[in-house]
């Protein structure tokens, strides 16, 4: 089964692709917005919890970004395939709360691939914005 992700109205929607296996082409998609491309940059190195990927992403990028935004997002990502994500042990210390973990996807690490090649399209190494 095959998804496409589309923004429309602000909102991401994952929408089912038709099987196209008799085309013998896979569907390319668009590159990954911005903030899911950070985000999916800070799970290169292994999986993390919520506060790690968010304390990452704002030293990144120095833009605050709630947690619930934070993983809003994170579980339309994983609905697109690009993560993984499991329940940790029990924490007695965090009142018997357990940390949600994430982890990228080979289809995660393909979308960041496309994002930093359309960047790089628009972008070329050595070029800045004041032309130098």
């Amino acid at each position: 089964m095959q998804f496409r992700l589309t923004f429309n109205s602000y909102k991401y929607k994952l929408l089912q692709l038709k099987d196209r296996s008799s085309m013998g082409k896979k569907k390319r998609s668009s590159p990954p917005p911005r903030t899911w491309a950070v985000l999916l940059a800070c799970l290169l190195h292994g999986e993390k919890f919520g506060l790690q990927i968010r304390d990452e992403y704002e030293e990144r990028t120095g833009t605050p970004l709630p947690l619930g935004t934070l993983y809003v997002t994170l579980d339309r990502m994983a609905d697109a395939g690009m993560l993984t994500s499991r329940e940790g042990e029990s924490n007695p210390e965090r009142g018997g709360n357990r940390r949600r973990y994430f982890k990228i996807t080979a289809i995660g690490i393909d979308a960041l691939n496309r994002f930093q090649q359309s960047v790089a399209a628009v972008m070329p190494a050595g070029r800045f914005a004041n032309g130098t």
